[in-house]
């Protein structure tokens, strides 16, 4: 997920349903290949749009030079999102590594060496030499470091603004999955509460709060809470003055 593609996309002047199927595609792209398989009707589902609206949004967003579309029968598409973000600033010209100069030859003549020099080395220093030779580095495998070791959740652990930005994407209150999120893994016994990578799991388990919580019944005005939600953010993140209100116009 990449949050400047999202914020691209709901700035963006394109109509409603094609920023939102911008936005879906975003949130769930990788962030290092921007590659995702999605069929058009799992985005209508998610995102409150008919299958015609998608396929539209997707014809101009591929037209547009945003995404490719790799289409496949009776199964996913693989849409490529082809702006990438995130890239390292490059470094200051005034940062920038110099070699150091090579010192310039004085000419003068190299100093003689002391008449001594030719003196042979005491018989101890050269046992000591030989019985201590250097040691090589062996030629066998290299041994693969050991596996990373999985952890509980530390107390000070929070999703950070990308963890709530993925939860606002799906139509989730951040603070509320978080916490049962939270309660749910400290009371998690024995190894069953031992993950190795927590952002992860707590991506799943939001994807997994989204398809029960449709299960069990479809929200109200999901729409209208996602947008709300999604100007607090905004106004966090300094794009939108308090008080201010991103102007979609997907309501009448």
């Amino acid at each position: 997920m990449s949050c400047p593609g999202l914020i691209e996309a709901m700035r963006s002047n394109y109509p409603p349903h094609v920023r939102l199927v911008w936005q879906c595609l975003e949130n769930h792209a990788h962030r290092v290949t921007r590659r995702w398989d999605m069929t058009d009707k799992a985005i209508s589902v998610e995102m409150h749009l008919s299958t015609d609206s998608v396929s539209r949004a997707v014809a101009i967003l591929e037209r547009d030079g945003i995404l490719q579309v790799t289409r496949r029968q009776w199964q996913a598409s693989t849409f490529q999102m082809l702006r990438t973000y995130d890239k390292p600033a490059p470094l200051p010209a005034d940062r920038e590594p110099v070699a150091a100069p090579l010192p310039a030859d004085s000419g003068a003549p190299a100093a003689p060496l002391p008449a001594d020099s030719t003196a042979p080395l005491p018989a101890d220093s050269v046992t000591h030499q030989v019985s201590n030779p250097p040691r090589e580095e062996s030629e066998g495998p290299r041994q693969s470091a050991p596996p990373t070791r999985g952890t509980r959740l530390p107390e000070d652990w929070t999703p950070g603004d990308t963890g709530r930005l993925f939860a606002i994407a799906l139509n989730l209150d951040p603070q509320h999955t978080f916490d049962q999120f939270r309660d749910y893994w400290v009371a998690k016994p024995g190894q069953g509460g031992v993950k190795t990578d927590w952002p992860a799991t707590w991506r799943n388990w939001c994807r997994n709060e989204t398809k029960y919580s449709r299960q069990r019944a479809r929200p109200q005005s999901a729409g209208q809470k996602f947008h709300a939600d999604v100007d607090e953010m905004l106004v966090r993140e300094g794009v939108l003055k308090p008080g201010e209100k991103a102007t979609w116009d997907l309501f009448p």
